[in-house]
Order: C-alpha cells, then structure tokens, then sequence
C-alpha cells in the first residue's frame, strides 16, 4: 500500500481524488485538517503523496506547509491547489519540487490525472 496525505479544512473539497485513489485498492488514504495533524502524520509515516488545499482548517498557507513537509522529508511528492496561472504558480513554487497544481475541486477527471502523472513517475501501485 501507498500511503497518500489529502491535507485540508474541507474533506469534502477531495472527495472525487479520495474515491479515485480508494478505487485502485493500492492507496490508503490519510486526512489531516491543520499544520500540527500534517507535521506530525508526516514525521511518523512515509507518503507518496500529499495533496494540500491552498490553506489548512487553522489558515496555515498550503506553500508554507509544503515548504515545512520536505524539510522532514524532500522526497515526498506534493500538489498544491492553486488558481493561478501555470506561468504565476511555477514562479510562486519555484524550488519546491511540487509535482502540480490542481483546482480546489478537482473533478474526476483531474483526479485521474492526478494519479496517472504520479504512477507515471513512481510506477504503477502494485
């Protein structure tokens, strides 16, 4: 099983991902809400990905939170929820490593993506 981290004051707004990545039966999901739950899941368990809302239940910036994630490990995979165009979000990422961005409800569609473009990279879940 991978592990993936969906951070955000809204379960709901992931619902469509969460049911994408459930579906495959090789993912086990995780929810955290706010920067302490995120920092410490992270500190305690390895992630494929982690996906966070632009900002967390105790209004903690997504980027910021990012940026705290891989200074506890740099090899995790992150998608941040952004409206900005491609060319502001790379500019406002820049060095981040983040794998993309998504809308703050990604539809099924996007969520397909979402898990073709990181099996992409990591290989198929087995």
């Amino acid at each position: 099983m991978k592990n993936v981290l969906l951070v955000s004051g809204n379960r709901e707004k992931f619902k469509d991902l969460e049911e994408a990545f459930v579906s495959k039966g090789e993912y086990e999901i995780f929810f955290a809400k706010r920067k302490d739950q995120v920092l410490d899941l992270v500190k305690n368990n390895f992630f494929t990905l982690v996906v966070c809302d632009d900002s967390t239940a105790d209004d903690f910036p997504g980027k910021n939170l990012i940026e705290e994630i891989i200074k506890i490990n740099a090899m995790v995979n992150t998608v941040l929820v952004s409206n900005l165009s491609d060319e502001d979000f790379h500019e406002f990422t820049e060095g981040l490593g983040i794998l993309k961005k998504i809308s703050s409800n990604p539809s099924k569609e996007e969520s397909k993506e979402i898990i073709d473009y990181l099996e992409m990279i990591i290989g198929p879940a087995h």
